[in-house]
């Protein structure tokens, strides 16, 4: 099982393209936040205290959908959905 996950899903050449595509995203993403955290909901803001800015952009970006990243990416400036 792990042999076949490992080749035809975590190291498929069309997974490790989106990955590539989604990489800069998420990237651009996370320096918007961390240069205008106002941008951010609340609850993420509040969180700064206690488990930092970094870990709490961080966290807040991996819960992000795809189409809701792609979305903030572009209401920020960015492009939005590679391809």
């Amino acid at each position: 099982m792990k042999c076949f996950l490992s080749t035809e899903l975590y190291h498929h050449p069309t997974v490790l393209e989106a990955s590539g595509q989604a990489e800069p995203v998420l990237s651009e993403l996370f320096q918007a936040y961390r240069r205008d955290p106002l941008r951010l909901p609340e609850q993420v803001v509040a969180r700064f205290a206690e488990e930092g800015e970094a870990r709490a952009i961080a966290d807040y970006i991996a819960g992000m959908t795809d189409r809701f990243a792609f979305a903030a990416h572009r209401r920020l400036g960015g492009g939005g959905e590679p391809g």
